[in-house]
């Protein structure tokens, strides 16, 4: 009888051993750390120490006052700059002799991510922790409707951009089509 339990302790030793084992090597065939990614569910509320803004250069004291919803659109402005900040370096990877061309559209986006939000993120941060009396609700109500109007706005420029710049790749390829059309017809 005991050699019995011995043999099935043996045998689910072994199968929990080679399981894990497998399960490892399966993570990394794949190029996952087991253990190291964690989900986060985008219906939970950004919290300001759950905030990683990695494009963005904010003071952080003037985040402090921010709602969950104003942490979110700056979450997502911070993503798509990172979107811009890719473009460009890959543009700047492949032209050798010439200067980067900046548009309109490239000059409003960097004065209003630059100048214009920290200075949005400081009047608000004082409207708000700096009051001498005390705030009323209709101030404060407008106040951050006032930021988050700010902040949807310059998130709509920045997805004008990007969509400018899918646009100008989508019009490349179908000049390079045409061409390509041409030559083999010739």
């Amino acid at each position: 009888m005991s050699m019995l339990i011995g043999t099935g302790v043996m045998f689910v030793a072994v199968t929990w051993y080679v399981g894990k084992k497998s399960w490892h090597a399966l993570h990394r065939m794949v190029g996952i750390t087991p253990g190291t990614m964690v989900y986060h569910n985008p219906q939970v509320p950004i919290r300001l120490q759950d905030l990683r803004l990695q494009q963005l250069n904010l003071d952080k004291t003037h985040l402090q006052s921010l709602s969950d919803t104003h942490l979110a659109a700056l979450q997502r402005i911070d993503s798509k700059i990172g979107h811009y900040q890719r473009y460009y370096k890959d543009t700047q990877s492949k032209k050798t002799a010439s200067l980067p061309t900046a548009s309109e559209q490239d000059v409003i986006v960097h004065k209003l991510i630059h100048t214009r939000l920290p200075d949005m993120l400081r009047s608000y941060h004082l409207q708000h922790t700096l009051a001498i009396a005390p705030p009323n609700a209709e101030q404060t109500n407008s106040a951050e409707a006032l930021l988050m109007d700010s902040l949807q706005g310059i998130e709509k420029q920045l997805d004008a951009g990007l969509q400018a710049l899918q646009q100008k790749h989508m019009d490349d390829l179908r000049i390079m089509n045409r061409y390509i059309d041409q030559t083999t017809r010739s």
